[in-house]
């Protein structure tokens, strides 16, 4: 059974599971150096981050997924939403411990551009210190799809109405992720844009 922490006002920048733990992070908008250390056997570690920025705000974030015990699962999920000038810099990195074989580590991160002013990076990074592991990474950046605009707009939508319709899907795939954790996460909308868009 996972245990769930909304982590996005925390000050502590270090997270350390112990033998048989099993949690669920959440992150929003939250920037900065965070570890997640397994520590004991079976350990488990699901991080999800959603930055939605706008205007001209800037997040860096670095993750760190840390294994050092055997049996250990980690992954992170992250979806960046980015409008007016703002930018979003990911970093993470995968270790795995000469002592932590039969673990597994995955790291994923999506930009979505909705505008050519904006900036976005991701920098995954593995280091592996056994063989008997399962370890991936996924990183993309994109701007809406244009079938997609021109199908919602086609049904009645403003092009900006649309645009927000496309970023609420884009983030509510995260939610259903840890959903499907067996966390009784509500999915949000993303207001941000709609406010900024004068959307109703």
């Amino acid at each position: 059974m996972f245990s769930f922490r909304d982590i996005t006002h925390d000050t502590q920048t270090t997270y350390r599971l112990a033998a048989d733990e099993q949690t669920v992070f959440f992150l929003h908008n939250r920037g900065g150096n965070i570890s997640f250390e397994l520590t004991g056997p079976r350990a488990e570690a699901h991080i999800f981050a959603l930055f939605e920025l706008a205007e001209d705000t800037q997040v860096d974030s670095t993750i760190h997924q840390v294994h050092v015990a055997p049996q250990t699962v980690s992954s992170f999920t992250g979806r960046s939403i980015l409008s007016d000038q703002a930018i979003c810099h990911w970093k993470g990195s995968l270790s795995i411990a000469k002592n932590a074989s039969q673990s597994s580590g995955h790291q994923e991160m999506r930009h979505l551009l909705l505008s050519s002013d904006v900036k976005a990076s991701s920098f995954p990074s593995l280091e592996i210190e056994t063989d008997d592991v399962r370890c991936g990474h996924a990183a993309t950046m994109s701007a809406p799809d244009p079938e997609q605009l021109f199908f919602l707009r086609s049904r009645g939508l403003s092009e900006a109405a649309a645009i927000a319709l496309i970023a609420q899907g884009f983030s509510q795939d995260l939610f259903e992720k840890i959903q499907t954790l067996g966390i009784d996460f509500p999915v949000p909308e993303t207001t941000h844009l709609k406010k900024r868009m004068h959307i109703p």
